[in-house]
This record gives structure tokens, C-alpha cells and sequence, in this order.
């Protein structure tokens, strides 16, 4: 392994880049509010949708990152280039695939769920545009995890400095026609996000073809690549799917919010993207973990992927913790700065404060299953996560939210316990050390 790889050295990029992911929905969403409360609603349900995008690029991205991560702790390194390449393929075709599907059926999803017409009309102008070049964000994802996985952390970082910038340029251009440029308030939004994604995946595969030690473009037989693409898929479908059975229960959930009006559509819409904030870090610190865990286990070295995990755990925390009671305590001045909606205004607060509860628990399933994913225990994950998100989650949402009418705040509640929940049952599984026998080389 390399000697200057530490969760500190991972994390920080990575932190930094998933607060500049989070800026690019967050901007977004500040940009739209000076627009409409209406647009805020529409994108911010769509940006759920675009997380369900994502986790299903990331099966064959988080699959090679997991599987590459082991081979280089194992000293495997041809093997690993081998996987980076498998997974750019399955990646590109599975984008293309997904991107004309979810086109073509654009209205019958959005037409299903009880929206106001404004709000479902923004709603199919982004999301069209969106999924139609959302191969762009397939193949970044590959790119990213791959070049992450051999140390390179600060990389993906720089690159989404560019494209955040892109992004607040264009939304500024084309949200309100500014320069001569036309008006075009949701759809601007979902241009600007596209084009620069298009331009992330573009740079980050130059970046990585001069990386000589990545050798990922390799010239290699068709059947070594299907070969190899079922390999990831063994590991990235597992890996990938406790992300997938949360954001499906989350959908559900949103359709549960629609029930109770566009205000507490916007107000849920507002309350996600300040959560985002408070555990921007404890995905950093797992994604850090996952590499490292992936590299101590492929060589062999338990004890130390143990300890790390642990520690790594005490640290997120804590800056879950401090950051939600931050926001918490500046709540009615930050949401001041955004809407004028004082339903919206007084939904949202109360939601924020539940967050406090809620954040504090939720890197004990963002560190601990990071890390089992990094040691080969993929399955145990999305076993628990789906019993527990559909059996407590989904139903107590909809019991709290809908039936006993405590409305939206009822719905954060439910969400919040059971995180702690699962939270608990993952630290059991870590310290139980079963992982160990899970290994993939």
C-alpha cells in the first residue's frame, strides 16, 4: 500500500469533493428559490430520482473500487487495471441503456405521483434533460473511484472545483437570461448540471490515461471483460444495493410528502440539502475507510482495518454531531435567506432540529458499512438495510406522517430512529469481526 495513504489524506479530498457535490444541489436549489418555491419542489424531487440514478452507476464504480482496492493490498496489479477497465465498459453501456429508458417513461413516473401541475411540469422539464446525458455521470463515477482507489484522492477534488464552477456559471446565465442568454428557469438548471458533468468525465479520463500505473486502456480480449464485468457485478450489485433499497424506501417516502402539499414538498426539499452538510464528512471518513479496510485485508492485516474502523467511527460522530447543532441554531437565519414562505419556514425548522438526533447516528451506518463493503462483507448490509428501511422507515413514516397526522415532521422522526437502529446493528456486526472471513483475494 502506498505509505502516504491515511484516512486523513483520503478524506479531506474527499470531503472536499462531496461538499462540492453537495454545493452543486445546493446551488441549484438557492438559485431556483429567488425563481419559484415551486421549482424548488420539483427539483429537489427530482434530485432524489437523480440519487436513484446514481446508485445504480455506482454498482459497477463502488464493485471496482472494492475489487481494485484488494488486488493492489494483494500486489495484484494487472488484475487491477484489468477491473478498471471492465467497469468503464459495463458503465458506458449501462448509461446509455438507462438514459433512453427513463427518457421514454419521463411522465408516466412523475404522472403517478400527486404533484401540482407547475411543480410536475418542472418537474419533466429537468428531469428529461437530466437522464438523456446521464451517461456523463456513469462513466465520472468510474473514473473517480478508480483513480481514487491508487491514491490519487486529490484529483477527483480539483476536477469538481471546474465543474462546480460551470455549474453556478450556466444556472446563472440561463436560470434568468442573463447576457443575452434565454430564459430558461428549471431547464437552465438541468443544462448547466449536465454540461458540467459532460466536462468532469471528460477531464478525469485524461487524467487518468497519464497515469501510467493505472494502465486502464489497455488493449484486452472481449471475453476477459465480460469475465471480469461479472466479477464486479458479484460485488458492486451486493455493495450497491443497501444504497438502492434506501433511496426506493425514500422514494416512497417522498410520495408520502407529496400527500401533504407543495410547502411541505419545498420544506423537505430545503431540510435535505442542509442535512447533506452534516454528514458530508462521515461519507468521507467511510469512503476513506473503504479503501483503506480494502487494502489492509487484502494484505492480510485484520487487527489494523479493526482499529481503523473504529476510530474512524468516533471521529464522524462528531462532526455529524457538531455540525447539525450548528445549523440547528442558525436555522430560521439561514432559511430566512431563502424563502419568504413562513409555513415553509416553520415546516423546515422543525425538521432541522429532529436532524440533531438523527445525524448523530447515521456515520455508524455510513463509516461501519463502508468499511465491511472494503473487507468483502457486502451481503450482510443490504440484508439489514432492506428489512430494517422497509419495516421500520417506510412504514413508521407513513404511520406517523400520514395516519396519525404529525405531517412531515412525523416522517423526519421515523427516519431518525431507524438510522439509530441499523446503526447499532452494524457496530454489533463490526465488532464481531465476521467480516474477516469475507475477503475477496
Amino acid at each position: 500500500m502506498n505509505k502516504k495513504m491515511t484516512t486523513l489524506s483520503l478524506a479531506f479530498p474527499l470531503f472536499i469533493e462531496t461538499f462540492l457535490r453537495t454545493l452543486l444541489m445546493n446551488v441549484d436549489t438557492i438559485m431556483l428559490s429567488r425563481y419559484s418555491d415551486k421549482a424548488v419542489a420539483a427539483v429537489g424531487l427530482i434530485q432524489q430520482f437523480g440519487m436513484f440514478i446514481m446508485i445504480l452507476y455506482m454498482m459497477g464504480a463502488s464493485g471496482a473500487s472494492i475489487l481494485v482496492s484488494q488486488n493492489l493490498g494483494a500486489k495484484n496489479h494487472e488484475t487491477a487495471s484489468k477491473i478498471s477497465q471492465a467497469a468503464l465498459f459495463f458503465n458506458i453501456f449501462a448509461g446509455i441503456i438507462l438514459s433512453i429508458i427513463l427518457y421514454l417513461l419521463t411522465e408516466t413516473i412523475l404522472g403517478n405521483l400527486k404533484l401540482e401541475d407547475d411543480v410536475r411540469n418542472y418537474g419533466i422539464q429537468y428531469f428529461k434533460i437530466y437522464v438523456l446525458f446521464s451517461t456523463f455521470q456513469a462513466i465520472s463515477l468510474v473514473f473517480s473511484n478508480i483513480i481514487r482507489s491508487y491514491g490519487y484522492s486529490y484529483t477527483p477534488m480539483f476536477v469538481n472545483v471546474l465543474t462546480n464552477i460551470i455549474n453556478i456559471v450556466g444556472n446563472y446565465l440561463l436560470i434568468f437570461g442573463n447576457f443575452g442568454f434565454p430564459r430558461l428557469g428549471v431547464q437552465g438548471v438541468a443544462i448547466s448540471t449536465v454540461i458540467s458533468q459532460g466536462t468532469g468525465a471528460i477531464i478525469l479520463g485524461i487524467l487518468v490515461y497519464r497515469k501510467p500505473e493505472i494502465n486502464m486502456f489497455i488493449r484486452v480480449k472481449f471475453i476477459n471483460i465480460k469475465r471480469f464485468i461479472t466479477n464486479i457485478l458479484k460485488v458492486g450489485v451486493p455493495a450497491a444495493g443497501e444504497f438502492l433499497s434506501y433511496n426506493l424506501a425514500q422514494i416512497l417516502i417522498i410520495y408520502f410528502v407529496t400527500l401533504l402539499g407543495t410547502n411541505s414538498l419545498a420544506s423537505y426539499s430545503y431540510a435535505s440539502n442542509f442535512t447533506r452538510a452534516s454528514f458530508m464528512l462521515a461519507i468521507s471518513i467511510g469512503s476513506a475507510s473503504q479503501i483503506l479496510v480494502g487494502y489492509y485485508a487484502g494484505a492480510g492485516n485484520m487487527d489494523k482495518a479493526y482499529t481503523l474502523c473504529k476510530r474512524n467511527l468516533k471521529w464522524g460522530i462528531l462532526f455529524s454531531g457538531l455540525s447539525t447543532v450548528l445549523i440547528a441554531i442558525f436555522r430560521n437565519f439561514l432559511l430566512g435567506k431563502l424563502t419568504q414562505n413562513s409555513e415553509i419556514i416553520a415546516i423546515t425548522s422543525v425538521l432541522l432540529l429532529i436532524s440533531v438526533f438523527h445525524e448523530i447516528g447515521r456515520p455508524m451506518n455510513l463509516i461501519i458499512i463502508a468499511a465491511l463493503r472494503g473487507a468483502g462483507d457486502v451481503k450482510f448490509p443490504v440484508y439489514t438495510g432492506i428489512i430494517m428501511q422497509w419495516s421500520i422507515s417506510v412504514t413508521l413514516a407513513y404511520l406517523f406522517g400520514i395516519r396519525l397526522g404529525y405531517g412531515l415532521a412525523g416522517i423526519w422522526a421515523a427516519r431518525a430512529f431507524e438510522e439509530w437502529i441499523r446503526g447499532f446493528i452494524m457496530v454489533k456486526r463490526w465488532s464481531s469481526r465476521r467480516w474477516e472471513s469475507k475477503v475477496l483475494v
